[in-house]
């Protein structure tokens, strides 16, 4: 039998691949707070879960854009653990899992990057992961009715 990779047996190795990068990017680019926050931020963010490659976004004057193929260094680095990610992006999360600064004190998340950067754009960076739980929310889950499945709802009743 083959050996199972890594990433097979430790979830926390999974890519982060539950927020989708041009979604969140495009939520981030309707959303009028988080431009109002983002107005003078220029840098680029990078998500990373467990030890899988990070999702990287650049902003700019309040826009946001995945970046794809650039090796530009990122000024902003948010990581924790899969299952972290998962709290945090629940509808409702549990206690210190409701803001990042919060879960960096007590659970497993980390906020790296020039600290003066990332408090001056901190109001941006905290909308930015509401807006993870809304697009992480939106997303179809794996086994879930779509609207090609037939569920209670549009089966014509009972």
């Amino acid at each position: 039998m083959a050996a199972s990779r890594a990433t097979d047996r430790n979830p926390d190795t999974v890519p982060m691949t539950f927020i989708d990068a041009e979604r969140l990017a495009a939520a981030a680019n309707a959303d009028g707070e988080f431009q109002l926050h983002a107005r003078l931020w220029q840098a680029r963010v990078a998500l990373r879960a467990g030890d899988g490659d990070p999702i990287v976004l650049a902003v700019a004057a309040g826009r946001v854009a995945a970046a794809k193929g650039s090796s530009a260094p990122a000024a902003v680095h948010i990581s924790a653990p899969a299952a972290d990610w998962e709290a945090l992006l629940a509808p409702l999360p549990r206690p210190f899992f409701h803001d990042l600064r919060a879960a960096c004190a007590h659970h497993g998340f980390r906020l790296q990057g020039d600290r003066l950067h990332t408090a001056a754009f901190y109001p941006a960076i905290r909308r930015l992961v509401d807006l993870m739980r809304d697009v992480h929310q939106a997303a179809p889950k794996a086994g879930s009715p779509t609207h090609d499945t037939p569920t209670h709802a549009n089966r014509g009743g009972a």
